[in-house]
């Protein structure tokens, strides 16, 4: 699996990783994070983690995933019911919250459940978080 590291033109093979994994994930975190106020860090590597692990799972832009279920109910309709459903039926208050909470489905996803993984993709993984979990933003020098 192909790896884009954001902020800096690199993709890593996780089942070939580089050597220097842990600095391409720092250089990365690095420019991902600047100018962000030290107190404020640890949001920077949460966002980047998940940002990480929604790539890892393919996930799409939500316009494109409630596109994705009226289509899987379009189907379903017409499979099992031999009719195409109403605009009304799409539009329902439920329908729309089926939308939202599936919305939130592929947060329950982690890195250590992805069948996508080998061991060693997942190693590379722990590497590259581990790196960003550990950033400690460079002190300046008072000259």
């Amino acid at each position: 699996m192909k790896i884009n590291l954001p902020w800096i033109k690199t993709i890593i093979d996780s089942c070939y990783p580089p050597e220097n994994v842990k600095e391409l994930a720092t250089e990365s975190f690095k420019k991902y994070t600047e100018g962000t106020a030290k107190d404020y860090q640890f949001i920077d590597k949460l966002s980047y983690l998940d940002n990480l692990r929604r790539y890892i799972h393919g996930e799409v832009d939500p316009e494109d995933a409630v596109k994705k279920i009226i289509g899987e109910r379009v189907i379903y309709e017409l499979e099992e019911e031999d009719r195409i459903p109403d605009t009304s039926e799409i539009l329902c208050i439920e329908f729309m919250s089926q939308c939202f909470h599936e919305g939130f489905m592929p947060f329950k996803k982690n890195f250590s459940g992805s069948s996508r993984l080998d061991y060693t993709a997942k190693k590379t993984l722990l590497e590259i978080i581990k790196a960003v979990i550990n950033y400690e933003e460079p002190q300046k020098d008072d000259k």
